[in-house]
């Protein structure tokens, strides 16, 4: 894989969609944007939403770090607020990167692009 050379990756959006049938996987389509490339899409399937749209990320940005940590806060006050914070891992090094969202799902997806952006910023510096 090819890491980008900017590593300014923003989650933009995401759509999920749950297909129907015994072995069905849902897909999740994931955009991000990028002050090079602008915006950049990708779908990918796996068995959760969350797994999906991270192989998705993966791909657009070049890097498929392992996941090996994962929390999510999830509050209900005023409005709904998702907190998720992920650490990561890729070629030995471990970064945490944590994000906000009104739901869960891109709240996990705004956390993980911060990570793989971290990486590729460390990636680039070795």
């Amino acid at each position: 894989m090819t890491i980008t050379a900017v590593q300014d990756w923003v989650f933009n959006r995401i759509e999920v969609r749950y297909p129907a049938g015994v072995n069905a996987q849902p897909v999740a389509r994931v955009e991000l944007r990028h002050p090079v490339r602008d915006r950049v899409s990708d779908l990918a399937t796996a068995p959760t939403a969350v797994q999906a749209a991270m192989l998705a990320c993966c791909r657009i940005i070049g890097i498929e770090a392992e996941v090996t940590a994962m929390t999510v806060e999830w509050t209900l006050d005023k409005a709904p607020h998702a907190t998720s914070r992920v650490t990561l891992r890729y070629q030995g090094r471990d970064v945490q990167a944590s994000a906000s969202h009104d739901d869960v799902v891109p709240a996990c997806v705004s956390a993980y692009v911060a990570g793989l952006n971290a990486l590729a910023a460390a990636h680039a510096d070795a």
